[in-house]
């Protein structure tokens, strides 16, 4: 196994707090990925044109903690991958599939952009209870949304130890809204597995449990 660049279209799916932005963060660094994160990329639609009806029907659902309409997701996200392959440069998203329609959608730019050899596919698994927990007490960094994992060593740090930047809680990190997002994900997102194993792709599942390195290491030792 060797580090080089990487040309690949990586998809981590799991359920809210299961580790995906640290492991997109992790594969990222690692193989020269590009992390396309959808929440990111949302709120920067909140910001860059407020007025627009769709945004602000999209922003109404985001902070009730339900999903934006996945068509609108879709214009949203796919310009952005167009902009990344278009530079020759390899994905990694840390959102992953969440439903049939945004899945067929990704998967025909994916393979047309990148070829169906450079797709792969994680999920990690990850129990309703330790989904709670972990959502309410992680942080991310201001400037740019470097996860700090709820686990003991970080609980002291009061700045990114990437960039230096002051922490703070996501906005949907709340005792209301965390549960209904695992909900959306067990409703909307598990059927989707299946879905795509239909398309014949293989899906590298990982214990969501374990330690952040434990996670990289089982990924890694899977990717090939």
């Amino acid at each position: 196994m060797d580090n080089e660049l990487k040309f690949w279209a990586v998809s981590l799916m799991g359920p809210i707090a299961s580790g995906k932005g640290t492991q997109a963060e992790f594969l990222a660094m690692e193989f020269g990925l590009v992390h396309l994160e959808n929440s990111r990329i949302i709120e920067e639609k909140f910001v860059q044109d407020p007025d627009n009806p769709v945004v602000q029907e999209a922003k109404k659902a985001y902070l009730a903690g339900q999903w934006i309409d996945p068509q609108v997701m879709m214009n949203w996200i796919i310009g952005t991958m167009k902009d990344v392959a278009a530079r020759h440069q390899g994905i990694v998203m840390s959102s992953g599939f969440r439903t049939e329609y945004e899945t067929e959608k990704e998967l025909e730019f994916f393979e047309q952009a990148y070829g169906r050899e450079n797709i792969k596919i994680i999920t990690l698994t990850l129990s309703e209870k330790t989904s709670i927990e972990r959502s309410l007490n992680r942080r991310i960094c201001k400037a740019n949304r470097h996860p700090i994992p709820n686990l003991p060593e970080y609980r002291d740090l009061k700045v990114c130890p990437q960039d230096g930047s002051e922490l703070e809680r996501r906005v949907l990190d709340s005792p209301e809204i965390v549960p209904k997002r695992y909900q959306e994900y067990i409703v909307k997102t598990l059927p989707v597995i299946d879905f795509i194993k239909k398309r014949g792709y293989n899906i590298i599942e990982i214990n969501g449990e374990q330690s952040m390195e434990d996670v990289h290491r089982d990924i890694l030792n899977k990717l090939w």
